[in-house]
């Protein structure tokens, strides 16, 4: 089938890593591997930082309105079976794909589309109405992030269909080999830190917002290992690196600031690593941790999202809903190096056996097939 895809929050190709971008990009491996033709159908981003920011709007909305009459005329001679939008919220609506799916009759379906109802009133009420309606157009919702369930499921049409699909790999970290650290002395010299103590990894773009309340949450957990003799790297970069930075100011751990990484250079570090740890503010899917599950690490992660799910506490990883729980967690694993390769093994088990891009490509297909066929 020929599946038209778009992410309004972000868009598979932009330059700049992200847990967005990598499950954009993963949905339309998951459907490519499962036989469908998948073509981007716009690179338009919808997102609105600021609602009080009519400027941008307007002309993001007369971008979409020109984007949608090209491809309704595109679609009626080339022809696609389905409209696939990955991540809508209200500050990111799809503004093409409902008007395309009416004018055309195509199957609309939705991959983590959540609704807060707070926003129904005030500023953001107009990009609420937005996404509530696309809600209600949709034959299908995935939810990658059951916490959304809640609010999205009263709004569906009556005969839509909705599922749940877990995280999953659909890159090189799926295949990575069981031996862990084949690169540490090297990732050493680089770094210029010693190789025989522990590295704990945290991974994330920094940006205001959750991403820095978790690395300020990260840093009050540091700051009580007094005694701890760990290495802590941080791997990520953004507009709030200097708020990052300042944050582990003080911090008694030794602190290095790898900068963005990404392919290969990242999976080489992560399987040269320890310990991945991350509190999770506010995250939706948390696929840096699933990463470092499939590359054998011990992970720390916050009690939120969908990786609170796939994590097992006890068994293929440790769950820290506070920062002091954060703390114990990480002394346990500095202080228990059978711990930290048990949980490790776990978790790599986990990762790669129940979060596969074959199971995905499964579920995709036959949500696809079962809503095309429905139409």
């Amino acid at each position: 089938m020929r599946v038209a895809f778009y992410a309004p929050m972000k868009p598979p190709t932009s330059n700049h890593p992200s847990g967005d971008r990598t499950i954009g990009r993963s949905l339309i491996a998951a459907l490519e591997q499962s036989g469908h033709s998948v073509a981007l159908a716009s690179t338009l981003r919808s997102f609105v930082r600021d609602p009080q920011d009519h400027k941008t709007w307007l002309e993001t909305t007369s971008m979409a309105q020109t984007e949608t009459v090209a491809l309704a005329d595109r679609s009626r001679t080339g022809g696609i079976d389905a409209w696939f939008t990955y991540h809508l919220s209200y500050k990111a609506p799809d503004l093409i794909g409902p008007v395309l799916c009416a004018r055309l009759s195509l199957p609309y379906i939705l991959a983590e589309a959540s609704l807060a109802p707070k926003r129904a009133r005030g500023l953001w009420s107009l990009q609420h109405r937005m996404v509530e309606q696309a809600v209600r157009m949709a034959d299908h919702i995935l939810f990658l992030n059951p916490a959304d369930e809640a609010c999205v499921l009263p709004a569906l049409k009556a005969g839509a269909g909705y599922s749940r699909l877990p995280p999953f790999l659909a890159n090189s970290c799926a295949s990575t080999p069981c031996e862990r650290c084949p690169n540490r002395l090297a990732w050493a010299s680089r770094l210029d830190i010693p190789a025989d103590r522990p590295w704990i990894l945290a991974v994330g773009m920094m940006r205001p917002g959750d991403k820095l309340m978790s690395y300020r949450s990260l840093a009050h957990s540091a700051k009580c290992l007094t005694s701890a003799s760990a290495i802590l790297i941080l791997v990520g970069d953004g507009e709030a690196r200097t708020e990052v930075r300042a944050a582990f100011a003080d911090c008694p751990l030794p602190v290095v600031l790898a900068g963005a990484l990404e392919g290969d250079d990242l999976q080489s570090l992560r399987v040269s690593a320890d310990i991945h740890a991350w509190p999770a503010v506010g995250e939706a899917v948390g696929m840096a941790t699933l990463e470092s599950m499939a590359a054998g690490l011990a992970v720390v992660t916050g009690r939120q999202g969908a990786i609170a799910r796939v994590v097992v506490d006890g068994e293929t990883g440790l769950l820290a809903p506070t920062a002091e729980d954060m703390t114990a967690a990480l002394r346990r694993l500095i202080d228990m190096p059978d711990l930290r390769r048990t949980l490790g093994r776990a978790a790599r088990q986990q990762a790669v056996t129940n979060h596969s891009l074959q199971a995905a490509a499964m579920h995709l297909d036959r949500v696809l097939r079962g809503v095309v066929a429905k139409r």
